[in-house]
């Protein structure tokens, strides 16, 4: 269920 839009990375530790 990850995006495809947004890097794995974003979902896995969301440096926001």
């Amino acid at each position: 269920m990850t995006p495809k839009k947004e890097p794995p990375k974003t979902i896995s530790h969301p440096q926001a």
